[in-house]
């Protein structure tokens, strides 16, 4: 047949599949545990904090007692003592000419409502 109009002749293809191979599904490996626990995401922002104002990184969370104890000091005041902090609320950190917006309302939430039996100070 003669090429007429810019048209070609288009070829047929067949394909042919075999069905009877069975392929095994691979099982895939047990679920990882999560590279950050809350409480790392923790120890990283205080660090991260840490850090910007010249301090050393802690290599983990000081205890503490929860802010409804009288007379208690919290996790993050703690942790922030050596720069000056003497009051931590829900969003800052305030002492002597510092002023840090840390960020961490849930972590003080959750610890305050005893979350983190861990970091609980025990009395001795």
């Amino acid at each position: 047949m003669p090429k007429a109009w810019g048209y070609t002749r288009l070829a047929s293809m067949v394909a042919t599949v075999d069905l009877g191979t069975e392929e095994k599904v691979r099982e895939l490996p047990p679920r990882a545990e999560p590279l950050f626990t809350p409480l790392l995401e923790v120890l990283q922002a205080v660090n991260r904090i840490r850090i910007e104002y010249g301090a050393d990184p802690l290599y983990e969370l000081p205890k503490a007692e929860p802010a409804w104890k009288p007379a208690s000091t919290c996790v993050l005041q703690r942790a922030f003592a050596d720069l000056g902090v003497a009051v931590v609320d829900y969003h800052r950190a305030y002492g002597k000419g510092i002023t840090i917006e840390h960020g961490l309302a849930d972590f003080i939430r959750d610890f305050d409502a005893g979350k983190y039996p861990e970091l609980l100070e025990r009395s001795a």
